[in-house]
């Protein structure tokens, strides 16, 4: 998390922003440049449905991968893989 303000502390704190939440959209939101050199970060609805989506893509993987494992050898190379 980047340094925050004074004045953002006091407004994140007033409107019930959790951190976890700013930083999902810093990290994920469309940036725009505004006057002044500073950065706004916004997640769109376009851009909401395709976090959602990718997010329900990787809870399947790991519902599927949850039912196999792997085997590495200590060369790294994978040994074997099996459904457990």
């Amino acid at each position: 998390m980047s340094h925050k303000t004074k004045h953002a502390i006091t407004r994140q704190q007033q409107r019930g922003i959790p951190n976890r939440e700013l930083e999902v959209v810093m990290e994920f939101g469309d940036m725009e440049y505004r006057p002044g050199g500073a950065i706004s970060y916004t997640i769109t609805p376009a851009k909401k449905n395709t976090i959602i989506g990718d997010l329900k893509y990787m809870i399947s993987l790991v519902e599927r991968s949850a039912k196999i494992r792997v085997i590495q050898g200590e060369s790294g190379k994978v040994l074997t893989t099996y459904h457990k």
